[in-house]
């Protein structure tokens, strides 16, 4: 699978009409393109969200061929290109990536939580260390029952103005096991014992720049990693 996320953020001055008339057009234009598989489209949620801009847009295809495809396609040109770069666009961070680990715990997860999380690995970063790192997020789920269906991977290519190297995803079944110093996800030991390491700026094993990082959540009504 191959994959392209977009963390949209609208203008300040622009009016909740006009943010729901490009929602939908975001939505028509991705019916209206064969090449996408799947569609996550959804508002972030706040406060909860960190550099998720406003609007989680995410599109699932069977390979990068088909995303290229998707990209020089009539629809994309007429209909989404002049959006994403339009006026009603602030900014749009986020990045495109292939599918390579991928962990399902709940394939009929419904009315749940979404999060990604971009991170951006120092550039001069050991592949020894940048491994170990994929491997311990991704062992997460395994202490965390809360993480219901996640992914670990490593992005092709981004977009905007961070300089974006990993995605981390995950699905919750409600907002609860994610809450910020309270849920079972930061509060766990695992968490402080090999997560925070690489993300303290104290600690001789960071290799994350976490002022490039985004966190988005957004309100999902069936399993996207899953399906």
């Amino acid at each position: 699978m191959f994959n392209a996320l977009h963390l949209i953020s609208w203008n300040s001055d622009s009016t909740p009409a006009e943010r729901g008339r490009a929602i939908q057009q975001l939505s028509t234009a991705a019916a209206a393109l064969p090449m996408i598989q799947r569609t996550l489209l959804s508002p972030t949620l706040q406060p909860v969200s960190r550099n998720g801009g406003d609007l989680i847009w995410h599109l699932r295809f069977a390979s990068h061929p088909d995303y290229r495809a998707c990209l020089h396609d009539p629809v994309w040109h007429s209909r989404v290109q002049p959006l994403l770069q339009g006026p009603l666009v602030s900014q749009i961070e986020g990045g495109t990536y292939s599918t390579r680990r991928l962990g399902v715990r709940s394939p009929e997860l419904r009315d749940g939580i979404y999060r990604a999380v971009l991170v951006a690995v120092e550039p001069d970063t050991a592949p020894e260390s940048i491994a170990r790192y994929e491997a311990q997020m991704a062992m997460m789920p395994d202490y965390c029952t809360g993480i219901r269906n996640w992914g670990m991977n490593s992005l092709e290519e981004c977009f905007g103005q961070r300089r974006l190297t990993h995605i981390w995803e995950q699905e919750f079944q409600d907002i609860a096991a994610f809450a910020p110093f309270k849920g079972e996800y930061f509060s766990h030991p695992v968490h402080a014992a090999y997560i925070d390491l690489w993300y303290d700026p104290e600690s001789p094993y960071r290799i994350i720049d976490y002022r490039y990082a985004c966190s988005a959540l957004c309100k999902l009504a069936t399993s996207f990693l899953s399906d």
